[in-house]
Parts: structure tokens; C-alpha cells; sequence
């Protein structure tokens, strides 16, 4: 279950993923865009990608919005957010999303997700031995009208060391 779309948890991009694939994101504008909706560069050695056009899919559906995070050219976040104006549509997806992480999680897995309510919807998170992956299900009215957001995502534990690493660099100045 470490593989979300083409993408697979700690995989080497050097190796497997190229330009074509993936899009560096490092003009000012889009890391503003980014830090803005909460998503900052928080570790040394750490990038951001978009899944180009194609690699964007996840379950064939091209994402709304996707981020990939790297930290020393090793994949430790895939990120792929779904939009839906209407809500039969958002329901079949998400249904089908549980019936494909039921699919590739054992019984007991699947069954055991920690479950946190959030505003407008719900974050169930399992969690395994390299990581964890992350269901976000909520609504929201907008000026336009409801919207339905989906979101799944897959986290490294590299992030845990990455986050020792960096309080070790603030705290001997190295950052």
C-alpha cells in the first residue's frame, strides 16, 4: 500500500520519475501559492512536484490538485486532491476510493483506521510500519455553491527523522 498512483512512498525519483513526470515547484509564485494553503519547505535536502499531466491520475482520475514531496530525492508525501460539485458523484468516488484501500490493506488494517473529525467532514488515517495513508473527506460552501473535497495521501516515517534532523540543525545554528 505504499504506491499511490504511479507514485510509491520513499522511491527514488532520480531512478524512477523524470521531468516529463514530474514538475519542479520552485518559482516564487506557486511555493507563495503553496504557503498559503499551509504546505511550506520544512526540512533540508526537501522539494515539491506536480505529477505532470497523466501522472496526475489516481483510481484514472486526474486530481484536482497534487503535490509530491521529496527530501534528498526520495519520495516521503504523495498528495492527491478531488473536487465535485455534486454530491452522488463525490459519494460513488469516495465509495470507490474505501473499496480500493480495502483491496490493498489486510482485513484488519482496513478495519482500524484513527479516525479524526474535522470541519465539514472527517481524516481517517492508517498507519503502517513505513508510514501511514490519509483519507480527508469534507464538504464546503464556497461563493459558487457545495463543494466536495476528497483528498488521499501517503506519508513517509523518513518525515520523523527529518524532523529530529532539523531541531538538530536549529539548535547548533546550521539552518
Amino acid at each position: 500500500m505504499k504506491r499511490l498512483g504511479i507514485f510509491e512512498i520513499d522511491a527514488d525519483i532520480s531512478k524512477k520519475y523524470n521531468e516529463h513526470i514530474l514538475k519542479p515547484i520552485n518559482d516564487e509564485e506557486s511555493l507563495g501559492l503553496l504557503a498559503r494553503m499551509g504546505i511550506k519547505k520544512m526540512f533540508q535536502g526537501e522539494e515539491f512536484y506536480h505529477a505532470a499531466m497523466g501522472a496526475d491520475h489516481f483510481m484514472c482520475r486526474p486530481a484536482a490538485f497534487n503535490l509530491i514531496g521529496t527530501i534528498d530525492h526520495k519520495i516521503y508525501k504523495i498528495y492527491f486532491k478531488f473536487l465535485h460539485d455534486d454530491r452522488a458523484a463525490c459519494t460513488a468516488f469516495r465509495d470507490e476510493v474505501r473499496e480500493y484501500l480495502s483491496e490493498n490493506m489486510t482485513p484488519e488494517q482496513f478495519s482500524s483506521p484513527e479516525i479524526t473529525n474535522i470541519e465539514g467532514g472527517r481524516l481517517s488515517v492508517w498507519h503502517f510500519d513505513w508510514g501511514n495513508i490519509l483519507l480527508e473527506e469534507f464538504d464546503m460552501l464556497t461563493e459558487t455553491g457545495a463543494v466536495w473535497n476528497t483528498a488521499i495521501a501517503g506519508t513517509s516515517t523518513r518525515v520523523k527523522t527529518a524532523k529530529g534532523i532539523r531541531l538538530l540543525d536549529r539548535l547548533f545554528n546550521r539552518v
